[in-house]
């Protein structure tokens, strides 16, 4: 409806509205335990389409690239995942939670494929551009602990 209304009232696309709808689209398929596999596929689809809908109506949408890494990511996509933070990061270099996700994206890859060094360098930076970033912190100090610097894991 929020579509129709900016449509119907001649304002221009909100990438706000992209955003939410294809946040909400991918949490739908990706949540429902009655859908079968088709329905994720064109959950996962359609919120694709969304999220290039918001970015169309803003290239510089931090959280659009950021939704849209953090779902590439979930779904193992790690090189799209990669190319959405690195956007951002093209024109938001101090973005800490865009700096977390991709951290955690760089975590997850399969075991033989991870780069500890940069993992811990997207986490430094995450901290570097806002120290007081809980959230941060936190996962840094969860991806230490996994390493085994228990000790470090406490500090953070």
């Amino acid at each position: 409806s929020a579509e129709r209304e900016l449509s119907r009232i001649g304002a221009k696309p909100n990438t706000y509205v992209y955003t939410a709808w294809a946040t909400m689209e991918y949490k739908k398929g990706s949540v429902s335990s009655s859908s079968g596999r088709d329905d994720d596929v064109k959950s996962l689809k359609r919120a694709r389409e969304l999220y290039k809908k918001a970015l169309d109506a803003d290239p510089h949408c931090s959280v659009a690239y950021l939704q849209l890494g953090v779902m590439e990511s979930a779904e193992g996509n790690y090189d799209r995942a990669k190319e959405c933070f690195e956007k951002v990061l093209t024109f938001d270099q101090r973005n800490s939670r865009v700096l977390q996700a991709y951290a955690i994206m760089e975590s997850r890859r399969e075991e033989e494929n991870v780069n500890s060094r940069r993992v811990l360098d997207l986490f430094e930076r995450a901290l570097k551009a806002n120290p007081r970033d809980a959230g941060v912190y936190q996962a840094y100090g969860l991806y230490v602990e996994e390493l085994g610097d228990v000790e470090s894991a406490r500090d953070l």
